[in-house]
């Protein structure tokens, strides 16, 4: 999870310890490259994301990259 959170929020211009936070886990764990999440968390995560990029093509920016 930690290298596709890091691509994903370079991408988008966000932090991914900002992301993290957001969903109620430590900021550290960005660079933990062993992260594992259940599935709830995992979503939670992407939603995080897209409320913190703030694009209205979030989704295209994604599928494009």
């Amino acid at each position: 999870l930690s290298a596709s959170l890091k691509n994903s929020a370079t991408l988008l211009g966000v932090s991914p310890e900002r992301i993290l936070s957001r969903v109620g886990l430590s900021p550290s764990l960005a660079n933990d490259s062993d992260l594992s999440v259940g599935a709830d968390t995992y979503f939670r995560i992407w939603e995080a994301t897209r409320i913190e990029a703030d694009r209205p093509s979030f989704e295209m920016d994604l599928a494009m990259a």
